[in-house]
C-alpha cells in the first residue's frame, strides 16, 4: 500500500481496505487479512507450555497445605493454586 505524510481515512469491510488522503486527493485500495486465531486452543497437558500434569492438578486440589507452600513445591504462583482449587483453571480435569 502506498503512503503519504498526511493522515488517512481508512475504511474496512470484511477483508477489503480503502484508505484516502484528503489533502492529496489520492485513494488506495487493497486486501488485508486478519491474523489466524485458533478456535480450539490446546488445553491442559496438550499445551506445549504447560508446567502441570493431570496428576499434579489432582494432587494440588487434595493438598491441605497453604496455597503458598503448594505453589513453591510446584513452581507456580499462589494465585494459580487458588484458581486450580476453585476449578477456575484446569476445570476440564475431573
Amino acid at each position: 500500500m502506498q503512503t503519504c505524510e498526511h493522515k488517512k481515512i481508512i475504511r474496512g469491510s470484511g477483508n477489503f481496505l480503502a484508505a484516502h488522503c484528503v489533502p492529496c486527493s489520492v485513494t488506495w485500495m487493497g486486501q488485508w487479512t486478519q491474523p489466524v486465531q485458533r478456535r480450539n486452543p490446546a488445553k491442559g497437558e496438550n499445551n506445549g507450555r504447560a508446567k502441570l500434569t493431570r496428576e499434579k492438578i489432582l494432587a494440588i486440589r487434595e493438598d491441605p497445605r497453604s496455597q503458598r507452600v503448594i505453589a513453591l513445591d510446584h513452581e507456580i504462583c499462589q494465585t494459580n493454586v487458588g484458581l486450580i482449587k476453585r476449578r477456575k483453571l484446569w476445570g476440564h480435569i475431573i
